[in-house]
C-alpha cells in the first residue's frame, strides 16, 4: 500500500519551527507562529509492517505526534527534494524499512510541510520564493501521492568541430557560452581536445568552467 503521514515534534522538543519562524520573520515581519511537521511518503510497503515501522523508525511516541493527515487548515506549504536529489532522510527511512520487512521494494520520500497562520498570500509566496531552491527542491504537492518521475537526460551534446575553430571562431564560442575562466584557458582546452583527437562534450566543457579556478578546484 502507499501511504502518507505528517509527524510533528511535541513542545521542547520542537526545535526547527522556532527557528524557522526566526528565518521567514526576515521576510514577513508580522509573522508570530510557524510549525514544522516532517512528511514522509510510504511507497509498496505491506498493512501489517506499517504500523510497527512507522512507530519504530519514523515516529517516537515520546517527542512525536504522528498524523495520518494533513493536520492543519491554516496556510501553508510544502518542500520536497527534486527527483534525483539524494534524501538522506528518505534513505535511512528506506535501508530501516529493507532491515524490518525485508522487502527492498518500499520507496520512502520525505518532505517538510511549513504551516504559517495569518499570513497574506503576497507574503506566504515571497516565504516560498526564499524556502524554496529550485536547484535541488520543489514545493509538494499533497493532493497527489506518486513517486514522481526523474526526467531522463537526453544524450550529451557534443561539441562537434570544437577542435577544427580558428582564433575568430573559437572567440565567438567563447562569447556566446559565457565562460566564467579565460579566452586563453579555452585556446589551452582546445589544445587538449586536440590532442585526445575527439571533440569536447557540453558536461566536459560546463565542468571544467564550474572548478578551473582554484578556489573551486580545492
Amino acid at each position: 500500500m502507499n501511504k502518507r503521514i505528517f509527524v510533528e515534534k511535541r513542545g521542547l522538543f520542537d526545535i526547527e519551527s522556532p527557528a524557522t519562524l526566526a528565518e521567514i520573520k526576515d521576510i514577513a515581519p508580522s509573522v508570530s507562529n510557524v510549525k514544522v511537521y516532517n512528511i514522509y511518503d510510504l511507497f509498496n510497503i505491506e498493512e501489517k509492517y506499517f504500523q510497527e515501522f512507522v512507530q519504530n523508525t519514523l515516529c517516537d511516541s515520546v517527542t512525536d505526534i504522528l498524523h495520518l493527515e494533513n493536520p492543519t487548515k491554516f496556510p501553508f506549504f510544502a518542500v520536497e527534494f527534486l527527483p534525483g536529489q539524494y534524501d538522506q532522510r528518505a534513505d535511512s527511512a528506506e535501508q530501516c524499512s529493507a532491515l524490518l520487512t525485508g522487502n527492498n521494494d518500499v520507496k520512502i520520500r520525505s518532505g517538510k510541510l511549513i504551516v504559517v497562520p495569518e499570513i497574506n498570500e503576497e507574503d506566504l509566496q515571497k516565504i516560498k520564493h526564499n524556502f524554496i531552491n529550485k536547484v535541488e527542491s520543489q514545493e509538494k504537492n499533497l493532493n497527489i501521492l506518486e513517486v514522481p518521475k526523474q526526467n531522463i537526460a537526453s544524450q550529451v551534446p557534443i561539441y562537434n568541430n570544437f577542435n577544427d575553430f580558428d582564433e575568430s571562431d573559437l572567440k565567438s564560442f567563447y562569447e556566446e557560452h559565457g565562460f566564467s575562466f579565460g579566452f586563453d584557458d579555452l585556446q589551452f582546452i582546445q589544445d587538449y581536445f586536440k590532442s585526445e583527437n575527439r571533440n569536447p562534450t557540453e558536461t566536459e566543457l560546463k565542468v571544467l568552467d564550474t572548478y578551473w579556478s582554484d578556489h573551486c578546484r580545492h
